[in-house]
């Protein structure tokens, strides 16, 4: 992805919220399952909504976890799990499009 792509998708998201709705709408989830839940259904959405948080809207693990109740650690690892998830399935196009 170049540079100009990347800031074609963050201007395309406006704060925290609006990613996880995309998130939601893109994995056919309601959003308050994304945040409240670890259903197995919603791992991988959480995961990449926690890489993109990240990617494009600078959040901090600190602040991630505390909105999905969960500790450092696993945002951590949820973001790498995100991360990967992005990269071998094209989500981000597809999540932002």
């Amino acid at each position: 992805m170049n540079l100009g792509q990347e800031e074609d998708n963050n201007q395309k998201i406006r704060d925290i919220e609006d990613l996880i709705e995309k998130v939601s709408r893109y994995y056919g989830v309601e959003a308050e399952e994304i945040v409240d839940t670890r259903k197995k259904n919603v791992r991988e959405a959480r995961s990449v909504l926690v890489y993109l948080a990240s990617k494009y809207l600078n959040e901090t693990g600190v602040k991630i976890g505390e909105l999905l109740g969960i500790g450092k650690g696993a945002t951590s690892i949820a973001k790498e799990k995100g991360r990967i998830f992005c990269k071998e399935k094209g989500l981000e196009k597809r999540i932002f499009q």
